[in-house]
């Protein structure tokens, strides 16, 4: 096991320990140590050939945190060899008090935070020197401290991390913040640990595990590099061990399906459900799928071509009665019994009734398919189809069917991918729209105004402005309002300037995301 030793040279030193010991003595102090490994000498040739490399050490190793301030002792004034012998005689007479002092002090802060137990702090057997503030010349001494004891303490050291070759370094207690992490329990790191190097050691993903370090030091934020694809760094989140509910959010932001797949119990249900929820399970169910898709297209090209003159009249007789074998509505007869037949068996096999109409799918269907049954019905009790053409409330019901394109975005991977990336836009979508609605008040004003002395103006008022406003800076320009005085053409230049620069709002970030959730769907995201 590795450890964590105690350095102390010369006045300078000491200086710094009797300081560090009387301040914890009155309050409490984090003590914070760097690994840097060391070792006694038996004799004075034996040191003083060392010494260089000794002083190099020392000068870097003791190290604390006083209230708040980190703070180096340095090594000022080199041993010689008469201070040496001197001391190493008077060891045996002064190094036990000087070592109770020590421990009750360091016992003392452990008691005040709370962290007694776990310490396991002994004389390493090697010990030469003492510490004595009424000697002038000191010498070295050892304290060891375990690891595991120090992670108990919670003492603030530097965690050096290397992935593969690129150099990061924190603070255990920064890391910690996150104990259930991999580089936030001391237990599971240990394995990565080279105690040669004195570093935990990664070969992994270098770009993904800088997101990974942001992570830990600002307070759990997880963002994806931009080029580092999604299937690499989630890979890495589930290797470093982050926590279920930062993957869970990340694969949200991302696009991933998240929900659990829930099926029937009954096997004839748990069929019927895989028939018409999941193409994929079998042919027939491919079968149905494709079925679906080509009532759906029929359903809407017959919307459209039923508007047409010369088949506007068919659905009546000459008496104006419905015609019943009318093809316009056999075939969207057809259609919708289709779609009531598969919402119905969705309905009685699918696992949860009330998560079922929770589904914005399952809504649309429902409602697509409520337009034809009202109008059968009115037509019916009337026994005339001209009523059920000049009902304006039916001809709203009969546009509603257009809803049912929506049903196409089941089995299109492009339409999913543009109700994400619309859905991810949401907050882009509304900055644009603000920008807008400032920018069609004070120039629909501004021209109302502007012509308002002329005699040929077209803006008779603000709120008839407002349509030569959002014309002007969509940059559509019908021409059926235009300004005609000199000021209202200036103004109409700048709206149409201030129109451009406002539609560019929401292009990158409506772009960004269908970029990623395209990826993410096709998998055609840059690897490196």
């Amino acid at each position: 096991m590795p450890t964590l030793k105690l350095s102390v040279m010369n006045d300078a030193q000491n200086v710094c320990l009797q300081r560090q010991l009387q301040h914890v003595q009155q309050q409490t102090t984090h003590y914070q140590v760097d690994k840097y490994q060391t070792s006694s000498y038996s004799s004075s040739s034996e040191f003083f050939s060392n010494k260089h490399s000794v002083k190099k050490q020392l000068t870097r190793q003791f190290r604390f945190d006083y209230e708040g301030i980190p703070y180096q002792c340095p090594l000022q004034k080199p041993l010689n060899r008469n201070s040496f012998s001197e001391i190493k005689n008077s060891t045996s007479k002064t190094f036990s008090n000087t070592t109770e002092n020590f421990d009750t002090a360091l016992l003392k802060n452990n008691s005040a935070n709370n962290m007694s137990s776990g310490i396991n702090l002994s004389n390493n057997g090697s010990t030469e020197c003492l510490i004595d503030g009424n000697i002038k010349k000191k010498c070295l001494s050892l304290r060891s401290i375990d690891l595991h004891s120090v992670n108990s303490l919670h003492i603030k050291e530097r965690v050096r991390i290397n992935v593969s070759g690129q150099i990061f370094e924190a603070r255990s207690n920064i890391l910690n913040r996150h104990p259930s992490t991999l580089l936030g329990n001391r237990g599971k790191w240990e394995k990565f640990y080279d105690e040669e190097r004195n570093e935990i050691f990664f070969d992994r993903h270098r770009p993904s595990f800088e997101a990974i370090f942001f992570y830990y030091q600002f307070g759990g934020l997880v963002r994806r590099p931009y080029q580092v694809p999604n299937e690499i760094f989630l890979e890495e989140l589930l290797f470093y061990e982050l926590e279920e509910d930062v993957i869970e959010e990340y694969k949200k932001s991302e696009g991933y399906s998240v929900d659990e797949i829930i099926l029937p119990n009954n096997p004839t249900m748990r069929y019927i459900w895989n028939l018409f929820e999941y193409p994929e399970t079998s042919k027939t169910a491919f079968a149905i799928a494709v079925l679906s898709v080509i009532m759906t297209v029929v359903s809407i090209v017959l919307f459209c071509i039923e508007t047409l003159p010369k088949f506007s009249q068919s659905h009546c007789v000459e008496d104006e009665a419905p015609n019943f074998l009318d093809p316009f509505f056999v075939i969207e007869t057809t259609c919708t019994l289709w779609f009531t037949i598969e919402l119905a068996a969705r309905f009685l096999s699918c696992p949860n009734k009330l998560e079922f109409w929770k589904d914005l799918k399952n809504i649309v269907d429902f409602t697509a398919i409520i337009p034809y049954y009202v109008t059968l019905a009115n037509v019916l009790s009337t026994m005339s189809c001209s009523s059920a053409k000049s009902s304006a409330s039916l001809s709203f019901l009969r546009v509603i069917r257009l809803i049912r394109i929506f049903k196409l975005t089941k089995h299109s991977v492009g339409l999913q991918i543009l109700l994400l990336t619309f859905k991810a836009s949401l907050e882009g979508l509304g900055l644009f729209l603000v920008a807008l609605v400032v920018s069609l008040l004070v120039f629909s004003s501004a021209i109302y105004y502007a012509e308002l002395g002329n005699p040929n103006s077209q803006m008779d008022s603000i709120p008839d402005a407002f349509w030569w406003a959002i014309i002007t800076m969509t940059t559509v320009g019908y021409g059926d309002k235009v300004p005609v005085g000199v000021e209202g053409k200036l103004i109409g230049a700048a709206c149409a300037i201030t129109g451009v620069l406002t539609l560019a709002i929401p292009v990158p970030i409506i772009t960004g995301h269908f970029n990623r959730f395209y990826a993410h769907k096709t998998g055609r995201g840059r690897h490196i």
